[in-house]
């Protein structure tokens, strides 16, 4: 939403130039944000992955440890929210993205 307001406000404002193209400037500024979040984004839904297994035998999530890897409850989530995050931030967005690049 911010790079779109800027974008806007500064077509307005250079209206006597004709270089400035608000779409593309748009498209440039929001592949850079996505390659500065995608890593964060990537860590965080592998992050549900990451099971540690304890003396007691079982596996506990490194991020939070109260809560015990493979169960429903974190099936649930894993399969439901982490692994269609991978999905679209390994495959779909970057694809997104070279796409908006050389369209």
């Amino acid at each position: 939403f911010v790079a779109s307001l800027f974008w806007i406000v500064y077509r307005y404002t250079r209206r006597n130039q004709k270089t400035v193209n608000t779409l593309t400037g748009l498209i440039s500024t929001l592949v850079t944000v996505f390659f500065l979040v995608h890593p964060t984004i990537m860590k965080e839904n592998f992050t549900m992955f990451s099971c540690k297994t304890l003396s007691d035998g079982n596996s506990y999530l490194n991020s939070d440890l109260d809560r015990q890897c493979w169960t429903s409850s974190h099936m649930k989530w894993a399969l439901l929210v982490a692994l269609p995050g991978v999905f679209i931030w390994a495959t779909l967005m970057p694809l997104l993205a070279v796409f908006w690049i050389f369209q």
